[in-house]
């Protein structure tokens, strides 16, 4: 059981507005000494229901545990009697309260100044006013019901009126004339904040400083390493499980060597076809040459027979069924007659008139060519 006995009576009842006493409690647990050197102490105050002050306690004496409390933190309160007890926090956040039972009491005697005027009191706390005023008011008695007051209104000038009579207060504000412009920061010349035409100086633009100290050069960093027995990198001593050397390909799996030699023999085999396709292609090109030259030399040779007089055709007669008679007997020495052009077809198709006298030309450029073709 926590008890708090005052350590003697002649503090317990003190002036209101003293100052300078001490009330001092031994605080004890079934008799014993508590440590109190590193608690919280502080001493709470009620009227007959309220909490009305808190005042911190002072521990004087820590061989008997003597706590005074300072009429000084008291000030707050009115004459009259209250009881107290002491709050003690422990370091574990734990709080034991004093006494067990019951309550120590204090008394506050009046002194010659009344406390009925509020005003005349120096040094009162809102909270004591407050508690007092409390008091004073659960005193009163309530009296009768008031008149009902006049509402006020607005009257046609604008003005307030109250129970009909003007009060010449307007009830609404005149438009005030407007405001200026405020003034636009700017910078100046020197490189200052100004306020319209004030200067501040304020710089706009901060200035450069000096150039700090170097910095203390840096640890080397590790380099990365790969290591013999596991093939991983290592960053120092730290394995990374990351290998430094790629898995080699299984090319296996992807082409066979049945299917290489199959696309090996299929590109030669292509390869050689083209190299043909390119051969034949030569060979036409010059056979198609060879034919352009033949039909142009046949159109020449053309043009140039009909251009050419028949002498030993014989004169018409006005009888067109019998034949000319000439007197004139053919001579063994003229040419024989130029028989008749045939027509050939030349290889490509194209039809074409030879001449008796380009017949051996003709056969020998027609051999040259089937040579070149065969070549």
């Amino acid at each position: 059981m926590r008890t708090l006995n005052p350590v003697n009576d002649d503090w317990k009842t003190f002036k209101f507005g003293d100052t300078n006493a001490i009330i001092s409690y031994l605080a004890s647990t079934n008799n014993a000494k508590d440590d109190l050197s590193k608690a919280q102490l502080e001493f709470r105050v009620k009227d007959d229901n309220t909490l009305v002050a808190t005042a911190p306690g002072y521990l004087s004496n820590t061989a008997t545990n003597q706590v005074d409390l300072h009429t000084s933190d008291l000030q707050s309160l009115f004459p009259g009697t209250y009881e107290l007890e002491l709050w003690v926090t422990n370091t574990d956040k734990s709080v034991a309260v004093y006494p067990s039972d019951d309550y120590e009491q204090i008394e506050i005697a009046p002194n010659t100044m009344s406390i009925k005027d509020i005003r005349s009191i120096s040094k009162l706390t809102l909270l004591s006013i407050i508690n007092e005023l409390e008091k004073q008011f659960a005193k009163l008695t309530k009296g009768k019901d008031g008149v009902d007051g006049h509402t006020p209104n607005i009257g046609a000038n604008g003005n307030w009126f109250i129970n009909g009579q003007d009060t010449g207060v307007k009830a609404e504000g005149t438009t005030g004339d407007p405001g200026k412009d405020a003034p636009i920061p700017s910078i100046g010349a020197n490189g200052h904040w100004y306020i319209g035409d004030k200067d501040t100086e304020v710089n706009a633009v901060a200035t450069k400083g000096d150039q700090g100290d170097p910095g203390k050069p840096g640890n080397n960093g590790l380099t990365p390493r790969i290591d013999q027995a596991t093939g991983n990198w290592f960053i120092g001593d730290q394995d990374t499980g990351v290998k430094a050397h790629g898995k080699d390909a299984n090319v296996s799996k992807f082409v066979t060597l049945e299917l290489f030699n199959q696309l090996q023999i299929s590109v030669d085999s292509n390869s050689k076809a083209i190299k043909t396709i390119q051969s034949l292609k030569t060979q036409v090109n010059n056979l198609s040459a060879q034919v352009t030259d033949l039909t142009a030399q046949v159109k020449s040779l053309q043009e140039a027979k009909s251009d050419t007089p028949k002498s030993d055709e014989p004169a018409k007669s006005n009888n067109d069924d019998q034949p000319a008679k000439s007197d004139t007997p053919a001579s063994s020495a003229d040419p024989a007659s130029t028989p008749a052009i045939s027509s050939t077809v030349t290889p490509d198709g194209t039809p074409a008139s030879a001449a008796p006298a380009t017949s051996a030309s003709s056969a020998s450029t027609s051999e040259t060519s089937a040579s070149s073709a065969a070549q």
